[in-house]
């Protein structure tokens, strides 16, 4: 593990518009399983940090 910025990428070759990123005070490791659930059409559990992505649509 590290504080070190860490890229994150999403590959979506069918993405038009439907999400933005969400604009969070802090991003970590710990968002991605939120968003991973999300990408995936679930809504983010209680537990876990928010997601790196908000739907527009």
């Amino acid at each position: 593990h590290t504080l070190s910025p860490v890229p994150f990428v999403i590959f979506d070759p069918q993405y038009s518009g439907e999400y933005k990123m969400a604009e969070l005070a802090v991003r970590g490791l710990s968002n991605v399983a939120g968003t991973i659930l999300n990408l995936l059409g679930f809504e983010n559990v209680e537990d876990y940090d928010p997601s790196l992505i908000e739907f527009t649509q």
